[in-house]
């Protein structure tokens, strides 16, 4: 006679599995962890735009004035406007900006000496994510009349 295999006791109504109330708890706590997670990320990759946006203004303004100061005889006063672009990166957009270089001269008396002063100013201003974004730099080089 072949052997009769047992079995477990079926379960009675509500002892097994989760119930649809639990079910829908869950998917609903996972939904608004994977919301604030996305959106923490989101914010993240703006933000690194951003500042490397922001880093590479800092960049090009240091190195305009670095340059001009090194080739300095007599800058013109005045204003000088370029279009530049700040460079994409991995996941980054380019973004067009602009260069603005201003130039004062200025003397002042000090202890009855007169002492000349060029004013070196280096703005780069770009527009990202609807807000005004902008870095400048300054540099004096003074001398003695």
């Amino acid at each position: 006679m072949p052997e009769r295999t047992h079995f477990p006791p079926k379960a009675s109504f509500g002892e097994a599995g989760f119930t649809l109330v639990e079910v829908l708890v869950a998917s609903i706590i996972l939904g608004l962890t994977v919301s604030a997670v996305s959106a923490m990320i989101i914010n993240s990759s703006l933000l690194r735009s951003i500042n490397e946006h922001n880093r590479q203004a800092r960049v090009i303004a240091q190195e305009e004035l670095e340059d001009l100061a090194h080739h300095f005889i007599r800058y013109p006063v005045g204003e000088m406007d370029a279009p530049i672009n700040l460079d994409d990166g991995p996941g980054l957009v380019a973004v067009p900006a602009n260069r603005t270089v201003t130039a004062g001269l200025h003397t002042v008396n000090i202890l009855g000496v007169d002492v000349e002063y060029q004013s070196l100013d280096s703005k780069v201003a770009w527009s990202e994510n609807g807000q005004n974004q902008n870095v400048t730099i300054s540099k004096r080089i003074t001398r003695v009349k």
